[in-house]
């Protein structure tokens, strides 16, 4: 009987039972000899494959002791193998583990008789840090520096090294090379395969023919028979066995047909591939592939068709041709993958699988798998699901056999983007499940050409050729038929693949004749293809269905147009095939067809017709306006066709640039019909200038404003800011008049640096005049102009105090060229205009720039960027027009000012420096100091230019600048200095001790020329570099760590002597101005440095702390940190153990709450210590001292869940903890204590009880009729219910105690207790689901009781005999408004707790309740994660006419609605995928409609969806 409360208390139990954490004697003995006999078969397969020499399987005498397997190598050597499944409920192994187990005395016996022998542990848990320690010795010969730096650095490995030596029983000193020696011969397996059924099948299948399992079997019973332990199992004994099963070997590598058979696949690969006239073009991915093959990693290359993906290939096939590496080249379309791997190879003509084919032909290289057209499998396979899995099977097969190559098998498959990203069953197949890096795949997407790229293959006359052109042709597929056609000169105007291919047949049609055949042969077989990819869908085409035309065939095989394999014929590239049938609808038109015998019926109104009714409207267009609009009207009209189709029509009227006078007005009438109107403005008007200016001049957007505003507005912004005057004046009017300027915003969100001056002038106005936080966009730095310059005024002007100034962002932080040709250019100008705005950032006269500065915001600082830029050009063309125009903002002591004066300064010419001397000297304080970028900068701009001008000023200038520093004083620096020595004299601050002369004196003086500066600035340098422990601030806060003065240090035994005896007692801290942290050398501060101690070298502190005790008083921070670093031992050595009794029992003092603390957690840590009754005693006495309690600090006045939490922390909580500890680790501890465990039950304080509960949670398995007695004394109220092992306690007493829980739980239910309420909803549900008592209660809840029922509900929902129970609730508070379950519910789908067939119900209910909206999402996301969702399409259909209907906005997040769209796109598609030609992909394509018809989500999205297939 389950309990989802028990479940995690059972499993906590098992980690206190034994070895195994399953029931002993019968499936934990099974699954360890499973690991065991699974390895033992792994050592078989070494010996066949020559790995290994021979195996001893439980030897006997010595040899045996703890051993499992001896495994013999082939230089004789062997190795002692301990096999272990598992380490009880443990995922990791530790030293104590293997003592406790005697696995360590064994190995020391097997070293110590053998020294050729290695000793192992064989299992899948890690012991990462005894093989670190393992590595350590083996990488070291010498002792002692193996003690220093391999061990010494590591206080982890340290700790580990001492305890390896004590369960030896070495002694370090003594012992050291024997220790080294015997760590070298230790080896840690961490093996995780044993586990792997699937691995252990396939490395049989790789050695052998036949049934897998089955010969695995065979190995297993030739184990259990025991007729082979206790003796050298060899290949001949194996060999011998092998003959007698039956079983026949695989040797692969002799066998003379694979290597035919894989020249024959690829050649036929090969000759698929039709190269260009200048050679196969080496793409520019090649070079990353070739990388990550040579690295052993497998790839998916990807692209959109047509961009050249198998090029690529044949790029790496050509270097595996010269590298000499061995490839196998598939196309998927050709050679489905069926059945098992081994199948699908039998069937392509090999013996075996393909990846043991290829391992067997090149083990000494890298192998390379390509699989083409992976995509395929959607449409050609009868079941994409088995090929896929097949190709799974393939990846898993490869992998295992990478595991001991050296040299890798690379698969490489090759797909379409759009099926690479949208398609479950193809994302499954790469999901990497494992955490092994090894096994990810690398994407390398393949696009189109880049124009050099072209122009490298036509020559430069492809710069002459037309846009349109010129980008058909960067697409390979296009540049192909390039290629073949005649008289390329005269077809520029070529602006379609259907004008391309249209252009090749008529070409081909009229060589024809030297072939023998007339134009009528041709035009017969293009319409048997046309016919039969109508009829069928399929683009690979039998011979036989094609007789009577073999002349045509050969003749446009030999001409490039077609390929032929396997008897099997196919165009180059599908577009071929979509272009004749576009061709035949042109024909069908013109001869008089109705629009349906054109599109067909909607049966046939598929995605690849849509594709191809493109190409037919785009020709006809092309062909006479007056047709096109013609069609379009009587395609829009027609109740005959899918809206997707007529959506065509849109599509093409948006794409035409320059749309004619007839277009436009075609547009203003048809806009007139609201039926249309919405798409038509989606679809055809959005963003396209020429429409939406026509529109305003029509008037028609003045008819429309009242009634259709806003669209009317998102049309107009659409086009930003490409408007004629007539729009520009409909919009400022249209603002004037509005009553929610706001609207309008999206007008103006656009880069304006194309703006014609009528519409900047209107821009500029709505930004004055009415924006209240400002707009911006595009990057500030880049191509600066007379507008950009306005901007930064009004920004300047209306943000320059404004929170939203920070808002003000750009991407780069230098200005381009173009903007430096502009600043230089207009200096002049510029620098008038920004230098007023200087005032208004002074420290004079803003806030922003006092000494409590803050941090600069990003529109002064780009304000600023831009100045300096501007002065730097201005000084370079005119220094006299700076001066001048700087005049008044000079030597004023404005610290802004002075920062731009004395950053344009430094780029004057020399002939200027006297001049910036001379103004320097004018007054120090007024010229030199700048703190506007902050204190740490207030002189980095004087030193800048001091450093220059020095070097070449004159002499007497010189002079006087070193006078001047040498001797200046600040005016404040006297007040300063008297400030601080009265502050130093208070008790109250810290001590800090500054110069009040020197600080400048250095900085200036150190910049300097070497070669001019006076003896006495030597002098004076030297005497301050010695005492240069200048302020760095002007103020006297610091912020930083407390540490002590020995944090850090290696501190002797007897530095330590004298600080544990000092009376020292707390001390102020001090500020340690290099290390930017705070001294301190208290008794709490060093206290910390003393565990680390103890920690270290317990014995001898230990003693230490002893030995000075019996003379001194020690303060009682020194034995916080002793005891702390015994807590953080893991081990107690046995010879600190007595001392630290003593300690325990003498030294703690039971009215220091921290003192207590640590008795408690040294015993907690160390539980399975063997406490002398003394230390139990005191621990008895502390757990029933109620005054102790006293010493908490404890907040009554919180939430249940704040109580426990700070219950846990109190010193009787963690005496009780310790006691729980003792308890697990020895059960008779129980009887010791039981007074005080009845004691502290019963206690009158209720956190006490609470902590009381971990007891009772460990007894309840050991002594139940003393866990009821406990139950009764702790449970005398609801509050106890908080506590997180209660509900596993009250459902394991449930039976024994029911009227007492049934009251408790009642009464936490009815709680104003968030936790409680809960607790006992969740419980309460679980006893109704298993026990069937309290349905009333589960059934009235209300609000947070709803989501605890329902929670625990939809935990139970996959269990057997509780799905009905569970349904029932949750379907129960569907129905009613009693609280919000919108948190709980996605989980059904998020954790795929729901079948579809099954829970129909359920989930129909749950997609139209009040929560549907989100529901949606996650139920479409499940569907995302199903390799196949053919079996749900009633549930899919239902739900998803719901969503896309046009009576159901969706109130989403727009995450979420994007999301939807998006899923339901590729929903649609899949479904189409693996049903055309039936009623199901009708259904979805009448889904599509719907989305289109309704408006939900963006038609791009769907139309991309479309045309991706």
């Amino acid at each position: 009987m389950p309990c989802f409360f028990g479940i995690i208390s059972i499993n906590k139990l098992s980690k206190r039972g034994t070895d195994m954490p399953y029931e002993s004697g019968g499936r934990a003995d099974k699954l360890g000899n499973k690991y065991e006999f699974n390895w033992i078969v792994l050592k078989f397969i070494d010996i066949i494959s020559e790995k290994i020499d021979a195996i001893k399987i439980e030897p006997i005498g010595p040899e045996g002791e703890c051993v499992d397997v001896l495994v013999r190598y082939k230089n004789g050597s062997t190795e002692a193998q301990q096999c272990k499944g598992r380490n009880a409920s443990k995922e990791s192994w530790s030293l104590a583990d293997l003592n406790q187990k005697g696995i360590l005395k064994s190995w020391k016996r097997h070293l110590e008789r053998d020294p050729q022998v290695k000793v192992s542990l064989v299992s899948p848990l890690s012991f990462t840090n005894f093989s670190d320690l393992i590595y350590r010795a083996k990488t070291n010969d010498e002792a002692q520096s193996f003690i220093e730096y391999q061990v010494g650095t590591s206080s982890e490995v340290r700790k580990l090294l001492n305890n390896y030596i004590g369960y030896l029983g070495f002694s370090k000193e003594r012992d050291i090379r024997k220790i080294i020696n015997f760590l070298s011969r230790t080896v840690i397996r961490q093996e995780p395969y044993p586990d792997n059924e699937e691995f252990i099948k396939d490395k049989v299948s790789q050695y052998f023919i036949g049934d897998a399992t089955s010969i695995k079997s065979k190995f297993i019973n030739l184990i259990l028979q025991g007729e082979i332990y206790g003796r050298w199992l060899s290949f001949q004994d194996l060999e011998k066995f092998i003959k007698n099963e039956k079983i026949e070997f695989r040797n692969l590598a002799r066998d003379d047909r694979i290597m035919p058979r894989i020249h024959i696949l690829n050649d036929e690969y090969k000759n698929s591939f039709k190269i260009l006239d200048s050679g196969l073009k080496i793409r520019t991915q090649f070079d990353e592939c070739k990388k990550y093959i040579q690295e052993g990693k497998s790839i998916i290359i990807h692209g959109k068709a047509g961009n050249g993906k198998s090029g690529l290939t044949e790029n790496i096939i050509d270097w595996c041709n010269k590298s000499n590496i061995l490839h196998l080249d598939l196309k998927l379309d050709c050679y489905i993958p069926e059945g098992t791997a081994q199948g699908w190879g039998e069937k392509l003509g090999f013996p075996a699988s393909i990846s043991y084919c290829l391992n067997a032909f090149s083990k000494e290289n890298n192998v390379v798998l390509i699989l083409d057209q992976l995509d395929a499998l959607r449409w050609t396979a009868r079941n994409s699901k088995s090929s896929l899995a097949t190709c799974l099977e393939l990846i898993r097969e490869i992998r295992n056999l990478n595991l001991e190559r050296e040299n890798k098998i690379s698969i490489i498959f090759v797909c379409r983007t759009y099926d690479l990203e949208n398609d479950s069953g193809i994302k499954a197949l790469f999901e990497n499940k494992s955490k092994d890096d090894t096994e990810s795949w690398h994407k390398v997407e393949v696009n189109e050409l880049f124009e050099n790229e072209v122009e490298e293959i036509l020559g430069s006359k492809y710069h002459s050729f037309p846009n349109k052109l010129k980008q058909l042709l960067r697409t390979p597929s296009n540049l192909y038929i390039w290629e073949q056609i005649n008289n390329k000169e005269e077809y520029y105007q070529i602006t379609s693949t259907y004008n391309l291919v249209d252009k090749w047949w008529r070409d081909l049609s009229e060589k024809c004749h030297d072939a023998s055949l007339i134009e009528d042969n041709l035009s017969d077989l293009k319409e048997k293809f046309v016919k039969l990819f109508t009829d069928t869908g399929e683009t690979v085409f039998s011979k036989r269905r094609l007789l009577g035309n073999e002349r045509a065939l050969r003749y446009l095989t030999s001409q490039g147009m077609l390929t032929e394999h396997s008897n099997k014929v196919s165009f180059v590239h599908q577009s071929f095939l979509d272009c004749f049938v576009a061709e035949r609808m042109i024909l069908d038109y013109y001869t008089n067809s109705d629009v349906n015998d054109i599109l067909g019926n909607k049966t046939q109104q598929n995605p690849t017709r849509r594709y191809q009714f493109q190409i037919f409207l785009q020709s006809l267009l092309e062909e006479s306006e007056k047709d096109f609009l013609n069609f379009g009207t009587r395609l829009i009209k027609s109740d005959n066709v899918r809206f997707n189709f007529k959506y065509v029509f849109f599509e093409i009227l948006g794409s035409i640039q320059e749309p004619s006078k007839k277009i436009l007005n075609y547009i203003a009438e048809l806009i007139q019909e609201t039926e249309y109107r919405n798409h038509l403005c989606q679809t055809v008007i959005s963003s396209h200038r020429l429409y939406v200016n026509f529109l305003v001049e029509e008037g028609i957007f003045k008819k429309w404003f009242d009634e259709n505003r806003i669209l009317v507005i998102n049309l107009l912004s659409s086009i930003s800011p490409n408007y004629t005057t007539e729009s520009i004046k409909f919009i400022k009017l249209s603002i004037a008049n509005s009553d929610d300027k706001n609207e309008w915003r999206g007008c103006f969100f656009y880069d304006y640096h194309n703006d014609s001056e009528e519409f900047f002038k209107v821009r500029l106005h709505y930004w004055k005049s009415y924006l209240k936080e400002p707009d911006l966009f595009g990057d500030f730095y880049k191509n600066i102009n007379a507008y950009t310059i306005k901007i930064i005024c009004l920004f300047l002007d209306k943000f320059q105090d404004s929170d939203n100034s920070n808002r003000f962002y750009s991407e780069s932080k230098e200005f381009d060229e173009d903007s430096h040709n502009y600043i230089d250019k207009n200096c002049i100008q510029i620098v008038k205009i920004l230098l007023p705005y200087l005032k208004k950032y002074s420290e004079n006269n803003s806030t922003k720039y006092n000494p409590t500065l803050k941090e600069r915001d990003s529109l002064q600082r780009y304000y600023l960027h831009l100045l300096n830029e501007t002065n730097k050009c201005l000084i370079s063309k005119c220094p006299e027009i700076f001066f001048e125009i700087y005049s008044n903002y000079m030597g004023n002591g404005d610290y802004l000012y002075n920062e731009v004066i004395l950053d344009a300064m430094y780029h004057l010419p020399t002939n200027y420096f006297n001049t910036c001397v001379e103004y320097l000297l004018a007054d120090f304080d007024k010229t030199l100091f700048e703190k506007s970028q902050g204190h740490s900068s207030k002189l980095f701009l004087a030193k800048r230019l001091i450093s220059k001008v020095s070097q070449s000023c004159s002499l007497e200038m010189y002079n006087k600048l070193e006078e001047q520093i040498i001797h200046y004083v600040s005016p404040e620096a006297k007040q300063r200095l008297a400030r601080r020595i009265e502050r130093n004299k208070s008790q109250d601050d810290y001590r800090v001790y500054w110069p009040f002369w020197g600080s400048l004196q250095y900085e200036l003086l150190s910049v300097l020329p070497k070669e001019r500066i006076s003896n006495e600035v030597i002098d004076l340098l030297k005497v301050l570099e010695r005492s240069n422990s200048f302020p760095d601030s002007f103020y006297g806060s610091h912020c930083g760590s407390v540490v002590s003065p020995l944090q850090g240090k290696n501190i002797s035994p007897k530095t330590w002597r004298n600080i544990l005896i000092s009376p020292k007692g707390e001390t102020k801290c001090r500020w340690d101005s290099k290390r930017k942290i705070f001294i301190e050398s208290s008794p709490r501060e060093l206290a910390i440095d003393f565990r680390s101690t103890v920690s270290k070298n317990p014995k001898e502190y230990v003693s230490l702390f002893l030995n000075l005790s019996s003379n001194h008083k020690i303060n009682e921070h020194y034995i916080d940190g002793l005891l702390e670093g015994i807590v953080d031992l893991e081990k107690i050595p046995d010879t600190v153990l007595s001392d630290l009794e003593f300690i325990l029992l003498n030294f703690v003092n039971e009215n220091n709450w921290e003192n207590l603390y640590y008795f408690f957690r040294v015993i907690e840590k160390h539980a399975n210590v063997g406490w002398s009754e003394k230390v139990l005693e005191r621990l008895n006495y502390y757990l029933k001292k109620t005054d102790l309690d006293a010493l908490d600090k404890f907040n009554e006045n919180q939430t249940m869940e704040n109580y426990l939490q700070q219950s846990y922390s109190t010193l009787r909580g963690h005496g009780i903890h310790a006691l729980t500890k003792l308890i697990e680790n020895s059960p008779t501890n129980i009887s010791y204590f039981k007074n005080t465990i009845i004691s502290l039950a019963n206690d009158k304080t209720d956190y006490i009880r609470l902590n009381a509960i971990f007891l009772l949670y460990i007894i309840l398995d050991l002594d139940k009729d003393f866990a009821r007695e406990l139950f009764r004394g702790i449970f005398t109220d609801e509050k106890m219910l908080a506590h997180w092992h209660s509900n596993y306690i009250l459902y394991r007493l449930y039976e024994d105690e029911k009227e007492q829980i049934q009251c408790l739980l009642q009464l936490a239910f009815d709680s104003k207790d968030t936790l409680l309420v809960k607790n006992a909803s969740c419980l309460i549900t679980e006893i109704y689901l298993n026990k069937g008592d309290m349905e009333s209660t589960v059934y009235s809840g209300s609000g947070l009781q709803v989501e605890g029922i329902c929670q625990m509900a939809i935990n139970y929902l996959k269990e057997k005999n509780h799905e009905d129970k569970s349904k029932k609730i949750i379907l129960s508070y569907l129905g009613k408004n009693v609280t919000n379950l919108e948190k709980i519910l996605p989980q059904l789908f998020r954790d795929d707790l729901l079948d579809i067939k099954e829970d129909k119900d359920l989930i129909f209910n749950l997609l139209t309740s009040e929560y549907r909206d989100k529901l949606y999402y996650y139920f479409l996301e499940s569907l995302e994660k199903q390799e196949s969702i053919s079996e749900y399409e009633n549930i899919i259909f239902e739900t998803v006419c719901n969503i896309v209907s046009k009576t159901n906005k969706l109130k989403l997040e727009s995450y979420y609605y994007r999301r939807i769209e998006e899923y339901l796109s590729r929903l649609m598609m899949q479904l189409y995928d693996k049903h055309m030609g039936d009623d199901i992909a009708d259904r979805c394509l009448n889904i599509i409609d719907q989305m289109f018809e309704n408006e939900f989500g963006s038609s791009r999205t769907l139309i991309e969806a479309l045309m991706n297939k």
